[in-house]
């Protein structure tokens, strides 16, 4: 379904209204995943703002980055969001390219997503229907065997793990529609894939909607490193005035 700016803008404001002041810290993760040029998932059920987050988190993307827009049925808009991004044709992917895929729904477009982020693009955002992070890496593993790239399933997990670094889940809680947790996929050797919960939701009570974010576990240190690595890549002037944003940012996490 298409929406005209106004209304696209307005979800997005509504949306970051909903994680101001304590509840700041899921928006700052995702902020530098995109900054970071982390491969993240958005998932959860039908309805929940999944596409609502896709669009607000894209306008992280460095605005000399070219964005290539994947969709089955146009609901995203961004070139009429972001006016002052770039955007080519989806098909057209180079190494500069950032794919934002609109919604991951069958094996085509997981196969897609996943080779497209593993050999052409700079990394990817998108949504999954996925109610856990263990079903979303079996989905998608599972769709890389039905379209014949991989023939093991262990090869088809491992080459997930390795690909897609968050999965940011929203679901209704209470009536209130929002980012439930953010979970990082840790590559492993054993079983293919380990996951940890960075930060979730806890309700103040059993009755009402009210509750607070709260912090699980630090990204790994893989990942922080990949963060700075591509900070650090940056040209001096950025480089220096996100350090010391990113800085400030963990250290919302640390203490």
């Amino acid at each position: 379904m298409q929406c005209n700016r106004d209304i696209c803008l307005q979800d997005i404001r509504k949306q970051m209204e909903k994680y101001e002041g304590k509840d700041y810290l899921p928006i700052c993760l995702l902020k530098w995943a995109v900054k970071c040029e982390l491969n993240t998932i958005i998932s959860g059920e039908m309805g929940i703002g999944k596409t609502t987050m896709l669009r607000m988190l894209v306008q992280y993307v460095d605005n000399t980055y070219t964005i290539s827009v994947h969709e089955k049925y146009p609901e995203l808009n961004l070139n009429l969001v972001y006016p002052g991004k770039i955007f080519s044709n989806s098909g057209t992917e180079t190494m500069s390219t950032v794919n934002i895929t609109g919604e991951i729904t069958n094996e085509e477009q997981s196969s897609c997503f996943v080779q497209s982020i593993t050999k052409d693009s700079m990394f990817g955002l998108t949504t999954h229907y996925a109610m856990t992070t263990e079903s979303l890496i079996n989905s998608i593993s599972n769709d890389l065997l039905q379209t014949g790239i991989y023939s093991d399933k262990k090869d088809a997990i491992r080459a997930v793990a390795n690909v897609i670094n968050l999965d940011c889940h929203m679901s209704n809680i209470k009536g209130n529609r929002r980012i439930e947790r953010i979970t990082e996929i840790i590559p492993s050797e054993e079983k293919g894939y380990e996951v940890i919960d960075l930060l979730e939701w806890k309700a103040d009570d059993d009755i009402g909607p009210k509750g607070h974010y709260e912090i699980i576990n630090l990204p790994s240190s893989d990942l922080i490193g990949k963060m700075m690595k591509q900070i650090l890549a940056k040209d001096d002037q950025k480089q220096k005035a996100e350090l010391e944003e990113f800085r400030q940012d963990l250290s919302r996490f640390i203490f």
